[in-house]
């Protein structure tokens, strides 16, 4: 089996909701059960990700299990009738894990904060995609510290960081794990890495990640009076651009015997043609016709 890192690097705030409302949030957006960060459901990648397989191959949108090459990397549409009967496609996807996320910053405009935790659970990943897990691997600081970029900070004499109401001190930051998340950002987003991003304490993180996001207020407007219909005022959460999640994508040959009569029934054709597929953004989540949930991709692995 082959594993590789797929990095999304989000561009607009992005919705993944969870179908009902939370303490006065109408629609909020998806977390881990057990660390309550925001995640991308693997099946919301995987489903993003056939959808531009079928464009690309031309295969009819309304038309279940209509062309072999999709079928050959994702398997059977479960609508269609007969998909048990058809096996398993080339790609496995995983959820897309939380690994940095944006914070207001009094220098800097903005800071990437992440965090050991965040870091350990990226280097299990990371070790299956061919990384040395080594090389994520940090110190755990107290919880008023920071290690972060210069140009978070004031001037290089500043010893304290901003970020939004937390006063931090600054520390050395881990320079080796910096350069090993930056080679798994996608080209959006490594430009901004090495002034950006910064490593705080898990409890901060999961702070930051827990009251940090977007809440938007949504309405609709009556056409004639120009005033809100009753009942059209909600509001939604979002994670804010800049997001940064990796999701553990798996590839082995086909396991049905219709994909066979596919090209990339393989496991090395399929994540070549899933490279191609990542090569431009995509959308995520809902409300795509208002511009959110686009993502820029980046599949990385050594191997």
């Amino acid at each position: 089996m082959h594993h590789r890192l797929l990095t999304l690097h989000c561009l607009s705030p992005l919705h993944c909701g969870t179908g009902q409302g939370i303490a006065g949030i109408d629609l909020p957006i998806q977390r881990e059960r057990h660390t309550g960060w925001p995640v991308i459901p693997g099946s919301s990648i995987k489903g993003v990700l056939r959808d531009a397989a079928r464009q690309a191959a031309g295969g009819d949108p309304t038309a279940a299990n209509s062309h072999l090459d999709v079928i050959a990397l994702f398997g059977p549409e479960p609508r269609a009738e007969e998909s048990g009967d058809l096996g398993l496609g080339a790609l496995s996807f995983g959820d897309g894990v939380l690994v940095a996320f944006p914070v207001r910053s009094l220098c800097g405009v903005f800071a990437w904060v992440t965090c050991p935790m965040a870091l350990q659970r990226l280097a299990r990943v990371a070790g299956l995609a061919g990384y040395d897990p080594a090389t994520f691997a940090c110190e755990k600081g107290g919880a008023e510290d920071i290690r972060c970029a210069a140009a978070l900070a004031v001037d290089d004499k500043r010893e304290q960081v901003l970020l939004e109401d937390q006063a931090l001190k600054r520390m050395e930051p881990p320079t080796k794990a910096f350069a090993a998340i930056k080679d798994l950002f996608p080209d959006s987003a490594k430009p901004l890495v090495d002034d950006h991003l910064a490593l705080v304490s898990d409890d901060l993180f999961a702070w930051f990640a827990r009251h940090a996001t977007q809440v938007e207020a949504r309405i609709a407007l009556d056409p004639a009076t120009k005033t809100v219909q009753k009942g059209a005022l909600f509001y939604q959460e979002t994670v804010p651009p800049e997001a940064i999640f990796v999701s553990l994508i798996s590839a082995e040959d086909a396991r049905l015997a219709k994909a066979k009569q596919s090209a990339h029934h393989q496991a090395g054709a399929a994540l070549m043609q899933l490279g191609t597929l990542c090569a431009q953004p995509r959308q995520f989540g809902g409300d795509a016709t208002i511009g959110k949930g686009l993502c820029a991709l980046s599949l990385t692995g050594k191997g």
